[in-house]
């Protein structure tokens, strides 16, 4: 929730995509530009940035070759 009551998205928005555009961005700078929390600019960013990690499926407690082994 924003603390701010004139909370604009695309101001917001218009400050991720120049930030994402620079190799290293500059939120300080950026923020005092849009006039957006800094904060929030740095979180989106950082998340737009992160690259998701496909992780091995826990769903199955037991591998295959172990539950061959107990159905054998």
């Amino acid at each position: 929730m924003p603390k701010k009551d004139n909370f604009d998205e695309a101001c917001l928005a218009e400050a991720i995509k120049i930030a994402l555009a620079q190799k290293k961005p500059n939120i300080a700078k950026i923020t005092r530009e849009f006039d957006v929390s800094r904060t929030t600019l740095s979180d989106r960013v950082k998340k737009a940035i992160t690259p998701t990690t496909p992780t091995e499926s826990r769903r199955n407690a037991l591998t295959s070759y172990q539950e061959r082994a107990l159905v054998a």
